[in-house]
């Protein structure tokens, strides 16, 4: 085969092409050998069948048919169509015109079609050709007309503008020059003869602009045309409002000649009237240029010589030692605060506040609109205090004859009361803090056998009741008569004398309150003028009563810092136990509350006593007070008072910190005393002071029992940093809490130390035992505590 040439080879092949076949192939056998063919890899490209598998064709042979039908539909087709053109499947297709896409730059595939840009230039010419017919037409027209997207047929316009379509674009519609000549004249003829201000969409539909779509909306470029025949003084006038309304330049002159007239005739215009003009929006900047000297005002803008009335009128209020309302000096049109704002513009109520002590004392601007002098208020002011005086000497008289009536109709002590107490007595003992039980429940025998507390608090009130009921009958009534008394100077009662005495005050000021704003001035020295001859009876013990006072208000600001500190132990100390409602946890907190708290509430229900100008003899010693005696107190308390203060002395008697340091606060905000917050230094200091004196306590005492309740807060003092007085029944667990604070032998000595003790209290009998080894372990627990023995030696 070698020796052959190609010549030779053709030759022989068309001998063999000439002969007959002596047998034929079915297109099976075709179909088995073609596939041989490409599983050996002898055909130079892939073939690809069609749908009815019958025909192959090679994928230049499907790229060259693409094209093919693509002339044939126009330069533009559908994907989808190719498969039936073709009769190949969509994955063939797809790819062949993908390839063909990307070897044609001037064939597009978008939106699942091939267009050609023939095509889209003949889309172009036949847009333009439309154009130039209707004169204008929207590009959202376009693309539904042409079945394209509203981008792509944009981009196509743009591209085209000025080349195959003449126009104008805007905002999405395209304008033919002569149809933008034909609106601009339209639109100069139309707002030529405009005198008042023109809504542009009204005038759309006036002059039909609003037939093809988008026109009489955004897409129109009406405010172009106006804006560009104003440059060109084809106009004369503005847009407005965004370009919604024009406002010709003939009313602006009109609404500026009106809005002077207004003015200059009646000093003022309000805002109102402006709106009423026509001018709605940034009616300041508008009126500022027209009449620069002005003022603005809450409801209008005044004239200065508004300004110059008032003026004249404060100063001669002030040379002349009266007062002057200065809002009848101005238009009804303008309010009180009109007024107000204009005298406060005033250079002589100016001169008030920044000449001085010197100037201030002149006068003073009252109910807002009115200008007072010194002068006049301290005449008044004098009127009031004689006032008050006199009504004090009334009051004093009435207070005597309600003290006598009070004191000879005391009622006697019934036998209700004292059951009363029995009861009260009963229920205190069953929730004593004094059981020191690991259970909190202890015996009849150690309650009986235990001579820590006193007397049963329930004969305490049973025999007080009837020794309280003559002061606090006396109390009630003097209370009853020295309110009333002070109900004579409130600010309504004094705005009433002072009508009675000037009656032009009547009516005067903001809502005629110049009287009442008067009465709240003068109401102060009124009171203390009532208030130092209420106290000439006390003037014998004035200085007792000072020393007194100081001393109460010492404890009190002790007290307070106590229970402060108290409240922040028991929140700690619940924390550190993880059981906030345990049974140790309620006693340390009702302990606190009926110390502390009963503290705290009496030390102020003795100050609010000395407030009350008491005598000599009816006043508390500072110090601890009982409960006949805070009866006797609250009963005394004016009507304002005694609410807040019988709620705090309720709450000293309970078992919840948190309500008794709130009703502590309460009472002080309604009585006006400060209660000073306790800050966390000063609260270390306190604690450390607290635990020093347990200390030097615990360092001389014998007790076993006192030692155990005066070295516990020590040592959780020291672990904790709080303030805390522990009561019997939790020992027992804060003994447990104080396991992670000690070492173990420490630890173990208290729990021993403490065991022992309980063991003692409930025991009938005296255990020598036990009391020597309670005895051997007393200094343990000085040691444990901070106390070394030369200072225990000292002591």
């Amino acid at each position: 085969m070698a020796d052959f040439s190609l010549e030779d080879l053709q030759a022989a092949l068309q001998e063999v092409q000439k002969e007959k076949s002596s047998a034929r192939l079915s297109e099976r056998n075709v179909v088995e050998l073609i596939t041989k063919l490409q599983d050996l890899g002898l055909l130079s490209e892939a073939l690809l069948h069609s749908v009815t598998g019958r025909e192959y064709l090679t994928e230049a042979r499907l790229r060259e048919e693409v094209g093919d039908a693509l002339h044939q539909s126009g330069g533009r087709l559908a994907l989808v169509d190719l498969p039936t053109l073709l009769g190949v499947d969509f994955v063939h297709c797809e790819r062949a015109a993908a390839q063909a896409v990307e070897d044609d730059p001037d064939l597009l595939h978008i939106g699942g079609e091939l267009i050609t840009a023939a095509h889209l230039e003949g889309l172009a010419r036949e847009a333009n050709q439309l154009l130039q017919e209707s004169g204008v037409v929207a590009i959202g027209e376009l693309a539904q007309l042409y079945k394209l997207s509203t981008e792509l047929m944009q981009g196509l316009v743009e591209e085209k503008l000025g080349s195959l379509i003449q126009g104008r674009l805007h905002s999405g519609i395209i304008f033919t020059e002569a149809y933008v000549g034909r609106v601009k004249c339209q639109l100069r003829g139309a707002l030529r003869g405009a005198l008042r201000p023109v809504q542009m969409q009204q005038l759309h539909r006036t002059l039909g602009l609003q037939v093809s779509a988008g026109l009489a909306g955004r897409g129109a470029p009406t405010s172009a045309l106006v804006e560009e025949l104003v440059r060109e003084q084809a106009l004369q006038g503005s847009l407005r409002a965004g370009g919604e309304v024009w406002v010709p330049a003939a009313h602006l002159r009109a609404q500026q000649d009106a809005v002077l007239t207004f003015f200059n005739q009646n000093q003022y215009i309000e805002y109102s009237m402006l709106s009423k003009l026509g001018v709605v929006d940034n009616q300041l900047e508008y009126i500022y240029p027209l009449v620069p000297e002005g003022f603005a005002l809450q409801s209008a803008f005044v004239d200065a010589a508004l300004l110059e009335r008032v003026e004249a009128a404060a100063s001669d209020a002030l040379v002349d030692s009266s007062w002057v309302d200065v809002h009848p000096l101005l238009p009804p049109a303008l309010n009180s605060q009109d007024a107000a704002l204009l005298l406060a513009e005033c250079e002589t109520v100016e001169g008030l506040g920044k000449g001085g002590a010197k100037r201030a004392a002149e006068g003073q601007v009252l109910s807002a609109t009115c200008l007072v002098s010194a002068e006049f208020q301290a005449a008044l002011e004098e009127k009031a205090c004689n006032a008050a005086r006199s009504l004090a000497a009334e009051a004093l008289e009435d207070r005597k004859r309600a003290s006598t009536a009070a004191s000879t109709s005391a009622p006697e002590p019934s036998s209700h009361s004292t059951g009363k107490g029995a009861t009260a007595a009963a229920e205190a003992a069953d929730d004593s803090d004094d059981d020191w039980g690991p259970s909190g429940k202890g015996s009849a025998r150690k309650k009986k056998g235990s001579k820590r507390k006193g007397g049963a608090p329930g004969k305490t009130k049973a025999s007080s009741s009837s020794t309280a009921a003559a002061p606090r009958q006396r109390g009630q009534a003097q209370q009853a008569e020295h309110s009333r008394h002070r109900e004579r100077l409130m600010p309504e009662a004094l705005a009433e004398l002072l009508v009675e005495w000037e009656p032009e005050l009547e009516g005067a000021g903001e809502d005629g309150g110049l009287a009442l704003a008067l009465a709240q001035e003068l109401r102060r020295p009124a009171l203390a003028a009532f208030d130092q001859a209420m106290q000439a009876v006390f003037t014998a013990g004035a200085e007792a009563r000072r020393r007194q006072r100081e001393a109460i208000e010492a404890r009190l600001e002790q007290a307070w810092k106590n229970m402060q500190a108290t409240a922040h132990g028991v929140q700690a100390l619940s924390e550190a136990l993880q059981e906030p409602d345990s049974a140790a946890c309620r006693a340390v907190e009702r302990h606190a509350v009926r110390t502390r708290g009963a503290d705290t509430a009496d030390c102020l229900l003795q100050l609010l006593q000395v407030d009350m100008h008491e005598d000599a003899q009816d006043a508390q010693p500072p110090g601890g007070i009982s409960a006949a005696e805070r009866t006797a107190l609250l009963n005394k308390l004016p009507d304002h008072l005694s609410k807040a203060a019988r709620h705090a002395a309720d709450t000293a008697n309970g078992s919840d910190l948190q309500a008794a340091v709130a009703a502590v606060q309460a009472l002080s905000e309604a009585a006006g005393v400060r209660l000073a917050k306790l800050e966390r230094k000063a609260e270390k200091g306190l604690v450390a002071a607290h635990a020093q004196a347990l200390r030097l306590q615990l360092a001389t005492e014998e007790d076993p029992a006192a030692a155990l309740s005066q070295a516990i807060p020590v040592l959780l003092a020291r672990a904790l940093g709080v303030l805390l007085s522990i009561p019997g029944k939790a020992i027992g667990a804060v003994t447990t809490l104080l396991q992670k604070h000690l070492n173990e032998t420490d630890h173990q000595h208290l729990s021993r130390f403490h065991k022992l003790v309980v063991e003692q209290l409930l025991s009938d009998v005296k255990d020598e035992g036990i009391e020597q080894e309670l005895q051997s372990l007393v200094p343990v627990l000085r040691h444990m505590a901070g106390i070394d023995a030369n200072q225990t030696a000292h002591q």
